[in-house]
């Protein structure tokens, strides 16, 4: 099957799994392309309405629609993975965009256009984590022992 894309990531079919690559990404699924399609289509719908009305709420610095996109994109095929890889049906829940690991994909794309620690990436982080600035400081102090960085 020739390769295809769909909201900026390219599908490819390999037997009977799906191989999606977005950037630096590259997801094998275990299932066929219009499944593993319309299972992206729904959630990353689910997580752009989820963080939008944050994104569009914030007054200063921000990320552009593209950036947007891209972290809600790269939480999304995360989250199938996830779910996927661990052989649990794929239920991309609010608590997975408030998860550790969506807001490393929300610190890590805010961070590639401001300065890490810098005033606009630690109030731009916390606006879109929905938290307060003094919470997301600590959360990121813990998440950089956890991860030893």
């Amino acid at each position: 099957m020739t390769p295809f894309e769909n909201d900026g990531l390219q599908f490819q079919q390999e037997g009977d799994k799906t191989r999606v690559i977005s950037g630096k990404l590259n997801f094998l699924f275990n299932s066929n392309p219009e499944k593993i399609i319309a299972a992206y289509n729904f959630f990353a719908a689910c997580a752009r309405d989820y963080f939008k009305p944050r994104w569009q709420s914030v007054r200063g610095a921000n990320l552009n629609l593209q950036e947007f996109n891209e972290f809600t994109k790269e939480s999304t095929l995360y989250w199938m993975y996830f779910y996927i890889i661990n052989r649990m049906p794929v239920e991309i829940k609010n608590s997975d965009w408030e998860h550790p690991e969506t807001r490393r994909k929300i610190q890590k794309i805010v961070e590639l256009r401001f300065k890490r620690g810098s005033v606009e990436a630690s109030q731009l982080c916390a606006h879109l984590m929905g938290l307060s600035q003094s919470e997301y400081v600590n959360w990121r102090k813990g998440d950089e022992l956890y991860l030893n960085r």
